[in-house]
């Protein structure tokens, strides 16, 4: 086209309808993919300020929900949600045990590959691992832009020219690591840590994955540990026999005076 003008009526015209449905679908993804990662930051900036809040008056609503349970079978719903609240525990045990370890690996991992400043770059992306879906975005961009911006081009044992050939590199091992620490350690470290058996950990958390997304990964092994408490309490009472309950042979209700 000698012109603007010619290039205008000869290319863009035939194809402005094209056009503007790509330029829609465009902003349209742009502008979900911004409102995603703008309510990600916002639940990562409110979820402490909500913790410490609900941590301060902790006993003040332990106290209230007591009350609303009826005298008769307080008793036993205060043991279940007791143990109940052991497995939330236990939970976060195994969490911060899976974290520890997973630093750990990653830093391990870094020092063989001979990425700069390995152990600090271990803790980092620990500390980012459980962030749900952002938290490993924001890994690999890590991983790919201190490897790259180092200058190092390679290890004690391959170079390949480039510092940013060398980030690739790591980064892609880095996701490879990740994700056999993310469907195979995690699920057996925390799933051990509230009493499932390593199968029914990864039955567990892909079951939540599938029906409620991330969200669902990261309650369903809390909500998996409690409904084994209740159902272990319901097993209990169906195998036991009757003189194990310590029960009359004829219930008071149905004695005559004699």
């Amino acid at each position: 086209p000698t012109s603007s003008h010619v290039f205008v009526e000869r290319y863009l015209e035939p194809r402005k309808g094209e056009l503007a449905k790509a330029l829609e679908g465009f902003f349209s993804s742009f502008l979900g993919i911004a409102g995603s990662l703008a309510s990600q930051l916002l639940l990562l900036l409110f979820t402490p300020l909500l913790a410490f809040l609900m941590l301060m008056d902790m006993e003040q609503f332990k106290r209230r929900g007591l009350s609303m349970i009826p005298p008769s079978i307080r008793s036993g719903t205060t043991s279940i949600l007791r143990d109940i609240g052991d497995v939330f525990m236990r939970y976060l045990r195994g969490v911060t045990v899976a974290v520890l370890g997973y630093m750990a690996v990653m830093a391990l991992l870094f020092v063989l590959l001979g990425a700069p400043y390995s152990i600090l770059l271990g803790l980092l992306v620990g500390t980012f691992y459980l962030i749900p879906l952002l938290g490993g975005i924001i890994n690999v961009l890590i991983v790919g832009l201190v490897v790259g911006l180092s200058g190092r081009d390679g290890n004690f044992l391959v170079h390949f020219g480039s510092s940013w050939t060398f980030a690739i590199v790591v980064a892609i091992v880095f996701v490879i690591a990740h994700l056999t620490y993310d469907q195979l350690v995690f699920p057996r470290v925390v799933g051990s840590s509230i009493g499932l058996h390593p199968l029914v950990s990864m039955f567990v958390i892909f079951s939540g994955g599938a029906l409620f997304g991330l969200l669902g990964m990261l309650v369903a092994f809390p909500l998996a540990g409690a409904v084994k408490v209740i159902l272990d309490r319901l097993l209990n009472v169906a195998v036991k026999s009757q003189d194990q309950f310590n029960l009359p042979s004829v219930p008071l209700r149905h004695r005559t005076s004699g």
